[in-house]
């Protein structure tokens, strides 16, 4: 082996190790709730005619299909499986193709460390090579796994690895979006938010093409219709998934020549600020960090404010099948709802769904403040009068603030998307129920902040992880009927379907305390422990 190929090797084999846990975790997610949503259907669903029940119900019914997709061949397992959690696992392969690879690239620039790597006998060009090509590796495992998982759950093994290869193309996909994100802006968080807000627009598109009669073709332009498309049980279309193959393919070119033309550090979308300078938000500590955040309240409150009113509009649609499907009765019974005859009962069930981006809101707040200490700015701010308690909990209040603000945002949009269709929900009780979201948020804040000041490294890790572990036990835990106390564990649990139902002030109170003890932990261990710059 020349020696060129020996230093890639071992390039390849570094970055294998910063990425394998992760894609442990994000493929162990996949084979469980693939494997559990097979079990679940069979269980509340053993007969054929009620099988034929179920297809005949939702698959003209556009409000339910906008949540979970198109319905085809549901009256199988295979079909029913496929249906019920492509959207779900389509969206986490793509967060974690994102996620891993602004990580080891711009992520590991950003603090230093590519530097060291760079200073070998190896490229920029085949650092970055080897670096995706770990990822394609563990993408590669993870779709042998997760195909294997549905094959043993019972599902045609032709179907079951079709399936799987395309939610991880989803994964490839973003992974080359966040390749080239990565190249174009100096910093991970900006890179990792525009390919986060394309994985945003993906998911848009397809609720629009799958909840109307009318915009179908739209599957057509997002790389999440392109995975229904493929139908894995219902007459497969492989032609369908080459858009992602050939996306992630062009993505990496992309990336491979834009890393040759820019400086190491920087990013080829300079940053430049002509707005005119308004000095009364620069006059405390308070007022800058409004300053800095408010840009994300207001993206994170738009993106989530139009899911909810997309949620919305479909209400009236999903209603009138749900009450028709007594089987789904017993799994929605675990989530706190006791029926499924008003308006009211599917905007519970629904913002069930926006829990999820709100609590996701939260930790990414607190993922920016040890950016901040990472790239070395908190150095400037604790250099004058500033403390190091005083700036985290300022921080961290403002990510409060900015949670009950996009909160707000959603239950609004999401009253204006019923009102269409004249549901009779009053604004009063869909701002409640969005609010009702914020205990949990604020319980996954501290334990980011809690994360941020234990183990600064790993603070992002620990807050997304958190979250989502947390919804899928809730979620495969009402599926495949587990013991309460596994339920208990999650805080999605403990989040009441309001406006269904009254919001649960004593655990909403307990959410809030556990929150706070979080955010006091991690400002004493913060003011004991040195900064962390990379």
């Amino acid at each position: 082996m020349s020696a060129p190929l020996v230093v890639w090797a071992r390039a390849w084999r570094h970055s294998l190790r910063l990425q394998w846990r992760q894609a442990a975790a994000w493929t162990a997610v996949f084979a469980v709730t693939g494997a559990a949503t097979a079990e679940t259907y069979e269980k509340a669903y053993p007969s054929a005619a009620s099988r034929l029940s179920l297809a005949r119900t939702v698959q003209n019914n556009y409000g339910l299909q906008g949540l979970y997709g198109v319905a085809r061949r549901v009256d199988t397992v295979g079909g029913f499986t496929t249906w019920r959690v492509t959207w779900m696992l389509g969206l986490l392969a793509g967060a974690w193709g994102l996620l891993s690879c602004t990580r080891v690239l711009r992520g590991e620039e950003q603090d230093g460390r590519r530097e060291l790597v760079l200073s070998g006998a190896i490229t920029a060009r085949g650092a970055l090579l080897a670096d995706l090509a770990a990822l394609a590796s563990l993408l590669l495992g993870s779709f042998a796994v997760y195909g294997a998982s549905l094959a043993t759950a019972g599902l045609p093994a032709g179907g079951a690895f079709v399936a799987a290869a395309g939610t991880i193309g989803v994964g490839a996909f973003f992974a080359g979006a966040g390749a080239v994100t990565s190249q174009l802006f100096a910093d991970r968080r900006h890179g990792m938010g525009f390919a986060g807000a394309l994985l945003g627009v993906s998911f848009l598109l397809r609720v629009l093409a799958d909840g109307t009669r009318t915009l179908g073709w739209l599957r057509w332009v997002t790389p999440l219709g392109w995975l229904e498309n493929m139908r894995p049980f219902s007459g497969t279309n492989l032609a369908a998934g080459l858009p992602l193959l050939g996306g992630a393919i062009a993505f990496v070119a992309a990336a491979t020549s834009l890393v040759l033309v820019r400086d190491l550090g920087g990013g080829l979308l300079a940053e430049h600020d002509r707005s005119r300078v308004r000095e009364r938000l620069l006059g405390g500590m308070a007022a800058f960090t409004v300053l800095t955040a408010r840009g994300a309240v207001v993206a994170w409150s738009v993106g989530i404010g139009l899911y909810a009113f997309v949620l919305g509009l479909l209400t009236k649609d999903v209603t009138s099948v749900v009450r028709q499907q007594a089987a789904l009765h017993s799994v929605l019974g675990r989530l706190g709802i006791a029926n499924l005859d008003r308006p009211e009962d599917v905007l519970g069930l629904m913002f069930d769904f926006a829990v999820l981006p709100i609590a996701l809101f939260a930790v990414v707040q607190v993922s920016a403040a040890r950016e901040e200490e990472a790239s070395g700015r908190l150095d400037a701010i604790l250099v004058r009068t500033v403390g190091r308690s005083r700036w985290v909990l300022t921080r961290l209040g403002a990510a409060a603030v900015g949670v009950v603000l996009v909160a707000a945002c959603s239950g609004v949009l999401a009253w204006a998307g019923a009102a269409v269709h004249d549901t009779g929900v009053p604004l009063s009780s869909m701002v409640t129920a969005a609010l009702n979201c914020v205990p949990a948020a604020i319980l996954f804040l501290g334990v980011a902040a809690a994360a941020f000041g234990v183990v600064p490294r790993l603070t992002a890790g620990v807050g997304v992880g958190v979250v989502v572990v947390s919804y899928l036990l809730e979620l495969v835990g009402a599926l495949t009927e587990a013991p309460g106390w596994v339920l208990d564990l999650s805080a999605f649990h403990h989040v009441a379907p309001s406006p269904a139902v009254p919001v649960d002030v004593v655990a909403a109170v307990v959410m809030l305390a556990i929150g706070c003890v979080g955010v006091v932990i991690g400002t004493a261990t913060l003011r004991r422990r040195d900064v962390v710059t990379a």
